[in-house]
């Protein structure tokens, strides 16, 4: 596993911040929508490019496959 690059620790902590406060739906866990995106940006007053707003969503697709792969190991 390659060492994760510290200039990219911010995004890190904004993502982890946004996943934190996003709920379920009753079947797993609901991806982040560019709504949660906004208000975050909105309300944090941190303005993010469109090239982190894609990282970040990037993110989210990774954590949801992995948290799906867990769930489907679990039940076997």
């Amino acid at each position: 596993m390659p060492e994760f690059p510290m200039s990219m620790m911010y995004l890190w902590r904004v993502y982890h911040r946004l996943r934190g406060r996003k709920g379920g739906n009753g079947f797993g866990h609901s991806p982040l929508e560019w709504p949660d995106i906004e208000a975050f940006s909105r309300l944090s007053g941190l303005s993010l490019l469109s090239w982190e707003v894609a990282l970040i969503e990037r993110m989210d697709d990774l954590w949801l496959r992995a948290q799906a792969q867990a769930q489907k190991d679990s039940e076997q």
